[in-house]
């Protein structure tokens, strides 16, 4: 049986099989993030937005002080301007705290006492809901790969994005 995978993004089975790519991409990030914003409310009775949470995740990475800029790295977020509205946010919810170390150096961020109490729970409940109830499905995959394969693809974006954003179509369908 075959099953017609074209559509208006894909023709050729090269185009197919990145559309299908696309496609699981899209679906995993949104499952992604409905599993973090539920398993946040679950432990801590929260409601922090998916951008909220990865900003207080990366904060806490490593236990050490970031920046916004670094922050936005680890991210892959150049919108710097949306990332410190996350960080005010945190910051009133007594999550994360901002200070200046010297007068004259970038803004440090941290976690809180209660930034951790917070991170800890969701980091239990996440460590007992994925690597015990779903330990079977997480260890058939390879998660090395996974990742390798999704910096690859990062990549491929980064790389188009600068093409679409520097270079001028010669084509006039393209505008």
């Amino acid at each position: 049986m075959y099953i017609d995978k074209t559509w208006h993004l894909a023709i050729t089975d090269d185009e197919v099989d990145w559309a299908e790519c696309e496609l699981q991409l899209w679906r995993a990030f949104n499952a992604f993030k409905r599993w973090q914003l539920e398993c946040e409310k679950m432990v801590n009775n929260s409601k922090l937005s998916v951008d909220e949470l990865a900003v207080l995740h990366v904060i806490r990475m490593n236990d050490r002080p970031k920046t916004i800029a670094e922050v936005g790295r680890l991210l892959n977020r150049p919108d710097h301007f949306n990332i410190n509205y996350s960080i005010t946010k945190l910051s009133e919810r007594g999550l994360v705290r901002k200070y200046q170390p010297l007068k004259n150096k970038h803004v440090q961020l941290s976690v809180t006492e209660e930034g951790r109490r917070s991170t800890d729970k969701y980091t239990e409940a996440r460590k007992n809901i994925l690597f015990g109830e779903f330990s079977s499905e997480i260890g058939s995959i390879n998660l090395k790969e996974v990742v390798l394969g999704l910096r690859q693809i990062k990549v491929v974006y980064e790389e188009a994005h600068r093409a679409a954003s520097v270079y001028k179509s010669v084509n006039a369908e393209f505008g």
